[in-house]
This record gives C-alpha cells, structure tokens and sequence, in this order.
C-alpha cells in the first residue's frame, strides 16, 4: 500500500475501512479484517449508501490539526471558517465563506453500533461534523501523529 497511506475505521460501523493515500487522494473502502486495530490512524470515514454515487469522506488527526478529506478535497478546517450544513437529504461544507463540498445524504436517527449510541451525534457522521467544526477542543483532539499503514 504505501508510506502515504492512512487507514480509517468507518463512523458507525466495525467492518469496513477507508485506506486513504494521502499522496495522491486515492481512497478505497476494504474490509476491516485486514489491518489491525493498533495500525488504524485516529480518524473515521463515512460512505453513503444511496441509489445514486456518492464519494467516501473523512477526518484524519495530523501533527498539523484536523483534516477533511471530502472527495477528492482535502481541507483543513478553521475554528470560525469553516461550517458544515445539514439538511433532510443534502449535506454542504463551506470554507472561508465559499462552497467546498456538497452531497447527497440521508439524515440517520436510531440505535449505531452500540446501545449506548442513539443521539444522532453517535449515529450521523454529517451532524457529529457539524457540531465539532464549531468546538475549540475538536482541533486539540485531532492534532497527533499520523499513524501509516505498510
């Protein structure tokens, strides 16, 4: 796989990954069987599962802060700049006061992996997003070492 490449565990899920290769941009979803709990970098993925393509997206720890990978965007986000809007069926991040990023979802709600899991913070990636951009503490919490996969 590669020096550059992260792999991340899925927002509410425990079988699949996103291996992101921070060089090019290149993500693929894989089975989580593969890689070791120990070797996945601190972050998460979501992929909607839609009638229509949709990219993966992600948020990864680095020495240097939180990053987006939304596509084929990567963005790092600014307390105060950077803001992502939930609606019923479309989600749109916007930075520094322009659009960055928009796609098709669907609002989640229910029990996630675990019982303890039934805010929709717990079970929507999107809306957990959303309230973390606006909170000082997410930028402490993802500024750590990128762990590589080989």
């Amino acid at each position: 796989m590669g020096n550059n490449c992260v792999a991340v565990p899925q927002f509410d899920g425990a079988t699949e990954l996103l291996r992101i290769d921070l060089s090019s941009g290149d993500m693929k979803v894989f089975s989580a069987d593969s890689v070791e709990a120990v070797d996945l970098a601190f972050g998460m993925f979501e992929h909607e599962t839609l009638d229509w393509p949709t990219q993966p997206v992600a948020v990864l720890a680095t020495p240097d802060g939180p990053l987006l990978l939304l596509g084929e965007i990567q963005c790092r986000p600014v307390f105060g700049k950077t803001f992502v809007h939930v609606q019923a069926s479309y989600v749109q991040v916007e930075h520094d006061g322009r659009h960055l990023f928009g796609q098709p979802c669907r609002a989640k709600h229910g029990i996630g992996l675990h019982p303890y899991n039934n805010s929709r913070e717990d079970v929507d990636f999107w809306y957990w997003l959303r309230l973390r951009v606006d909170d000082p503490e997410f930028y402490s919490i993802y500024t750590q070492p990128i762990r590589y996969i080989d």
